[in-house]
């Protein structure tokens, strides 16, 4: 203990001469400072405390030493970690502009922490630096590289407030830098939209409008959750950003916008004039393309365009009245043409026209007043307008009330066969809503879905494989009939997303191949390759998923993962999540018994993930050492107190058992 010091002094006699000085006014910070690389925990913890005390007082002694801190923010022990974050947190409030690049990676790792403070504080920290104009850029594009906006993500669900607020607010800030960042957590982000934190929420759909800017298609399904906020926020930035948001996203699909007039209409006669002026442009927009959504708020337009404060606005609602009636005389025009209702439908429901069904419940716009099954009957229709006017219908039922078509399952699917490609979005979108996978008709539905994954549609894609992947997870019957697929090469519609540029396509299709491997290895084993590529992604999820549908595949076979060695390292060597790292000690441990002479060049790796690792990381991997000391033990050699150590002190019997056998392997 205390055997290295600064200048003549051990880091003991250091430790002691500042803990008996009660002004930290007089303490020698860098020498304080430098302790924290002690062996000893004792030395680290009082270095760790001393450095709290200046942080409280003289915050600005500590910024020239942020750098060195660092060994603090790695120690073994929380309270060491916690406490030097939180001097850090006091050090970078008191000059914003001091350089913690090289420290951000260490603090983003340290939110996986299962210790509150640790993570409360090293959210600060991170905050802190996002939010200063001169170090945010440098700052966010450093958890970027480290792959740490994740860790940050995740607790934009945790249980503390604050924590959540800090979490949204740097991704604003990533979002905000580069629209590129918030791409794959839109869907985290739509969570965040109903946190009961408005501050959260405000943060939330800020990042949800600069991904927007850049990326419409990214954001067009967060309209709902979009709208909500501009309805029900009492916080006027943060209308603004679900407004601004909207704008984006009805530029490209007016669409996914014009359902949501009502909030749109209620943000047009807010206080805020700008708040207005959005909602207005985006309104119109949606009217040119989707004038039926507007119709039911005609009186509104029209008062606005005689009565709107500012010409901008009373120009804006003159349009979409515009719209309105433009619309309203189309419709006439062709009622007019086509004579009886008839003419466009054919069959019969409840005694009445499939058109007669679309045109009594076109009639209102209440949801909860839509005729559900009779208008998904009119889904058998041979008209194209008839299917997609009830697929809009049955979207809108799906929101409110998705229990109304929990029996009507066949008769959806019956849609999917359309030649409108909105039109089928429209009933995979009611399916995904509606559809409970777990029940007799989940499975029955899955030829039709799996069907749509031939379409050319990014959307049609997205909602078949999630219904797919819900049905496969949950079903029981559904993985197998899933596996049946691979014996006449349908599965590969499937399979081939495991390909796809978009993530959340990739994702799904890894998840589902998952749950086909787990039934029948031999067929995940067909996928070696394809699921391999995965190992390297981006996307932690799709990380997770492709190592378990790899772990049953290899079951009993562990020669056909074996060349995948080197990328099974670099997720033990890099991989954030610890049960991803876990899965894939697993892998290692079973090539290893087949083929050890494959980690040989692997030992140093995995003599230090041992030592860091998890439980059931350092379990894995005693196996691992035990195998490549069997072929190779001079590979191990440079590691032997390493391995005395770890028989001497582990608790764990597994790996006290395996190490003592790599050690035995050794030659005296």
């Amino acid at each position: 203990m205390g055997l290295f010091g600064f200048g003549s002094k051990s880091n003991e006699e250091i430790i002691e001469e500042h803990w008996n000085e009660s002004d930290p006014a007089a303490y020698d910070v860098e020498a304080i400072v430098s302790t924290l690389n002690d062996d000893d925990g004792e030395i680290r913890l009082a270095a760790s405390k001393l450095l709290c005390a200046v942080a409280d007082d003289y915050p600005t002694r500590l910024t020239p030493h942020v750098a060195e801190m660092r060994p603090g923010a790695e120690a073994p022990e929380d309270e060491v970690v916690a406490n030097v974050t939180y001097a850090l947190t006091y050090a970078i409030e008191s000059d914003p502009s001091v350089a913690v690049g090289p420290l951000l990676a260490v603090v983003a790792d340290n939110l996986s922490s299962t210790d509150e403070l640790v993570r409360q504080y090293s959210l600060n920290v991170l905050w802190q630096v996002a939010t200063h104009d001169d170090r945010s850029a440098e700052a966010i594009g450093s958890l970027h590289r480290h792959d740490m906006l994740t860790n940050v993500v995740r607790h934009l669900s945790d249980d503390a407030d604050q924590n959540r607020l800090r979490a949204a607010i740097v991704l604003r800030e990533a979002c905000r830098i580069s629209p590129d960042y918030g791409t794959e957590y839109v869907a985290d982000l739509d969570d965040a939209l109903a946190d009961p934190n408005e501050e959260v929420v405000t943060a939330a759909a800020a990042a949800l409008s600069w991904v927007a800017s850049e990326h419409r298609d990214a954001v067009q399904y967060s309209t709902e959750p979009l709208a909500a906020v501009l309805a029900d926020c009492s916080v006027e930035n943060g209308r603004l950003a679900a407004a601004g948001a909207l704008s984006h996203v009805v530029e490209e699909h007016p669409e996914k916008v014009a359902p949501q007039a009502d909030a749109l209409v209620g943000g047009a006669t807010d206080p805020s004039e700008e708040l207005r002026a959005r909602c207005l442009v985006t309104l119109r927009r949606a009217g040119q393309t989707v004038p039926d959504a507007l119709s039911p708020h005609r009186e509104t337009f029209a008062d606005l365009a005689e009565n709107a404060p500012r010409d901008e606005e009373r120009e804006h609602a003159r349009a979409c009245l515009d719209a309105v009636d433009a619309a309203a005389e189309t419709s006439d025009g062709e009622s007019a043409d086509t004579g009886t209702a008839t003419a466009s439908g054919t069959g019969t429901v409840d005694g009445r026209t499939v058109d007669e069904v679309i045109e009594e419940n076109a009639a209102t716009d209440d949801p909860a007043r839509l005729e559900a099954g009779a208008v998904a009957e009119t889904l058998t229709a041979e008209d194209e307008t008839i299917k997609h006017r009830a697929g809009s219908m049955l979207v809108a039922v799906a929101e409110e009330e998705p229990e109304r078509l929990a029996s009507h399952t066949e008769t959806l699917t019956a849609g999917l066969d359309s030649e409108n490609t909105e039109t089928v979005q429209f009933v995979l979108l009611a399916l995904k809503k509606s559809l409970d996978p777990a029940s007799p008709d989940a499975v029955d539905a899955l030829p039709a879905v799996i069907e749509c994954l031939s379409r050319d549609d990014d959307a049609v894609q997205e909602f078949s494989l999630e219904i797919v992947r819900d049905v496969a997870g949950t079903h029981e019957e559904a993985p197998e009939w899933l596996a049946s697929l691979h014996d006449d090469g349908r599965l590969e519609a499937v399979t081939r997303h495991l390909r796809a540029e978009d993530a959340v396509l990739r994702n799904h299709a890894a998840a589902i191949t998952l749950e086909v491997s787990q039934v029948r290895p031999a067929v995940g084993r067909t996928f070696v390759d394809e699921l391999a590529p995965l190992l390297a992604d981006p996307n932690e999820p799709i990380v997770s998923n492709a190592l378990a549908a790899l772990s049953f595949a290899a079951d009993d076979h562990p020669e056909t993962i074996a060349h995948l060695t080197d990328d099974l390292v670099s997720i033990l060597e890099s991989h954030s999540n610890e049960y991803t790292r876990a899965t894939a000690a697993g892998l290692l441990a079973s090539i290893a018994q087949e083929s050890p002479e494959r980690l040989v060049e692997h030992a140093d790796t995995v003599v230090g993930a041992i030592t860091d690792g998890t439980d059931q990381e350092r379990q894995q991997l005693s196996f691992v050492l035990r195998f490549v000391g069997e072929v190779d033990p001079d590979a191990l050699e440079p590691h032997r107190e390493t391995l005395e150590t770890i028989v001497r002190d582990d608790t764990d019997d597994t790996v006290s058992e395996q190490t003592r056998g790599a050690l035995d392997s050794l030659t005296d």
